[in-house]
């Protein structure tokens, strides 16, 4: 196992340096001062807030700020989701990195006096020191009288409850009972107690703890509160009415069914129970009014469409009427607008040539040139020329 890691040494070092940064992730986004950025407490800040705060704690390089600023992704307000951020890679390598530490110390207590194991233990020193308060063990002694050991992990609520007063009085116990009783039943019994003790403390913790997170319901609300569609969402929905009239659909069915689910009802019964009696009872009537009003307006929309469906029936299909001929009045007024721009054309055509024939004539000494005009029966302009004697 050694030899692997020594040929791969490159990589897991690089392996290790991301999980130094991802595991940092959660103590930053939890301390006060980080939260003072969130002012509305919704999971989302701006980015230059984000790296002011990566900055003032010293525990990130300026290239390790950027390449963290870098995997943010942010709406369409200029924010990013930290919360969001934090579980996408800090879970993960919580759970990978964990796996790592387990191997690591293993190989250290198999292996002491191995240098090339030492170079990789001083590496991913601030991984196992993070991994040191999770890390459980329990030591087996087999048929050869040799001790084996077992690491497991402790969750970190389960280390929260381990800490409660109730527990520590009962280790309290059982350890007075082990060191004053000196039968084996009697410590037997003294452990089996003990661990009925704890095990139903952490229970009973544990299920206070879950009433208390769904009554909060943050996550969920921090969700909620920045909803958008991405551009190529937005442009599919846009050019296909029915994909986006079905995905509304399908939206109000899961929030129906979201809404009436058990956590849902739960947490909401918690609201309730810790809700005022005049806010219950502005509630209660805020309920029914909304109630009532929904009912009329669905009622009404019903109703409408049913009135309209039976108008269109009663009155038919349309036909399409042929418009009305022309009147005779309609057909001289017709006529007698033609024949006036019919006149104003001929006029304005015999009106250049006269003055073209007037500068041509006048340039041979001609005195002036008679004009004479005249509207034939059938409504044409008829003009006569003749020029004078010369000059």
């Amino acid at each position: 196992m050694v030899d692997t890691l020594v040929e791969s040494a490159s990589n897991v070092e690089l392996i290790l340096k991301y999980f130094d940064m991802f595991l940092k992730l959660k103590d930053l986004t939890s301390s006060a001062s980080f939260q003072e950025i969130d002012a509305n407490n919704d999971g989302w800040v701006l980015p230059k807030d984000f790296k002011e705060k990566m900055e003032q704690q010293k525990s990130y390089t300026p290239e390790e700020i950027e390449f963290l600023l870098a995997c943010c992704e942010t709406n369409h307000d200029g924010k990013l989701d930290y919360i969001g951020f934090c579980d996408r890679f800090h879970e993960p390598a919580k759970e990978i990195g964990f796996n790592l530490a387990v191997l690591l110390t293993n190989l250290s207590e198999h292996m002491p006096n191995e240098p090339r194991l030492a170079r990789f233990l001083e590496t991913a020193g601030s991984v196992l020191n993070y991994f040191e308060p999770f890390l459980g063990r329990i030591e087996i002694m087999g048929g050869s009288k040799r001790i084996e050991r077992v690491y497991f992990e402790i969750k970190e609520s389960n280390i929260e409850q381990w800490e409660k007063p109730q527990i520590k009085e009962s280790k309290r116990a059982f350890f007075y009972s082990i060191v004053t009783e000196g039968g084996d039943k009697e410590k037997l019994e003294a452990f089996v107690n003990f661990c009925e003790d704890a095990i139903f403390e952490m229970t009973h913790a544990s299920g206070l703890m879950a009433a208390s997170e769904e009554s909060v319901g943050g996550t969920k609300n921090r969700e909620a509160s920045y909803m958008y569609m991405g551009d190529d969402d937005d442009e599919r929905a846009g050019k296909d009415p029915f994909r986006r009239g079905l995905q509304s659909v399908k939206d109000g069915i899961y929030t129906a069914f979201s809404s009436l689910s058990p956590s849902n009802i739960k947490a909401k019964i918690a609201d309730l129970q810790q809700m005022p009696p005049a806010e219950l009872a502005v509630g209660f009537f805020k309920m029914f009014f909304l109630l009532f009003y929904y009912l009329g307006y669905g009622m009404l929309v019903v109703i409408r469409y049913i009135f309209g469906v039976l108008l269109g029936l009663m009155r038919g299909p349309q036909t399409d009427e042929p418009p009305p001929e022309p009147t005779e009045e309609e057909k001289i007024g017709q006529l007698r607008h033609r024949l006036l721009a019919t006149q104003s054309k001929n006029t304005n055509r015999y009106t250049h040539e006269c003055r073209f024939a007037l500068d041509a004539f006048g340039h041979y000494g001609y005195r002036n040139l008679v004009v004479t005009k005249r509207i034939n029966k059938t409504g044409q302009l008829i003009a006569k020329r003749r020029f004078n004697q010369k000059m």
